[in-house]
């Protein structure tokens, strides 16, 4: 594998010796050290054969915007603001907001250079939508994430996985806002749709579950929520969402019933016996 490394402090420094130690061809780039195989963003970009991938290993401020923009401006036509903004997100680089604002500004690159509805404009704008929604920016999220599905459902299909990921988004957004009766119409089709794509027991299907019992709860069905709760669990429903079930906000008006105490115990059973103990130390997370 080839990686362009943008940044050589000492995470960054650390994860090239690990990528080289491990067979990997790393090009270096930082203008505050002299070990480095690249003067320039540019002779980075030449040092790498196509399609190019970078990582960006730098501090916090003005650098890791402008550095974004010139690596946008010299990259390959289908730079992705996933992987850009996870390393971000993970090193607390920047706040939500202006990764959101950076998102934005990216999509209208990608659509001039590679069309409107490439399927990278269409990731970019999902995971947008996403950043949007965990930033409790429910509106904005919801209105994104519609146009996404729209444009999904006439790329890849009405019933493409990836469409019915992002229609998650927007059920999401619907019952953050509490716009129940949309909110309860969006979840019966979307589950209905899952269970034909995926299946009963797959992930999807016990998320869109789980959603409809967050529905369901706010709402005050208690009954409705407990049964989608228990199918959620036994059914698909991931390790994350089983071990925070009893502190999901959303989930709160059923404390204290002996059936959700029953099954948030239930859940956690199963999510430690999903655990696997790490076979290998994780890379540092810490700053550069």
């Amino acid at each position: 594998m080839q990686l362009g490394m943008i940044g050589l402090g000492r995470m960054g420094s650390g994860m090239t010796d690990r990528l080289r130690e491990h067979g990997h061809e790393i090009q270096t780039y930082d203008p505050n050290v002299e070990a480095r195989t690249a003067d320039s963003l540019q002779q980075l970009k030449e040092q790498l054969e196509a399609p190019r991938a970078f990582w960006m290993m730098i501090p916090a401020g003005a650098i890791t915007e402008s550095t974004f923009h010139e690596l946008l401006e010299i990259a390959d036509a289908r730079p992705r603001l996933a992987q850009v903004a996870a390393q971000l997100i993970d090193l607390g680089q920047q706040p939500h907001d202006r990764l959101a604002q950076l998102g934005r500004e990216l999509i209208e690159m990608e659509r001039r250079v590679i069309g409107p509805e490439s399927p990278d404009v269409l990731g970019t704008m999902a995971n947008l939508a996403g950043t949007l929604l965990y930033e409790g920016r429910y509106a904005e999220a919801e209105k994104l994430a519609r146009e996404t599905v729209a444009l999904e459902s006439r790329v890849l299909g009405p019933e493409h996985p990836t469409t019915l990921q992002t229609t998650g988004m927007v059920l999401g957004a619907l019952i953050e806002q509490s716009h129940y009766a949309d909110a309860e119409k969006l979840g019966r089709d979307t589950l209905e749709r899952d269970l034909r794509v995926f299946g009963f027991d797959h992930p999807e299907t016990a998320l869109t579950r789980y959603s409809l019992a967050c529905l369901a709860a706010r709402r005050g069905h208690k009954e409705e929520a407990l049964s989608l709760l228990s199918e959620a669990v036994d059914h698909g429903l991931g390790t994350p969402s089983q071990l925070n079930l009893g502190q999901d906000p959303d989930l709160n008006s059923l404390h204290g019933d002996p059936q959700f105490a029953a099954l948030v115990a239930h859940a956690k059973e199963l999510a430690t016996k999903n655990i696997k103990p790490a076979t290998t130390p994780r890379p540092s997370s810490q700053k550069n």
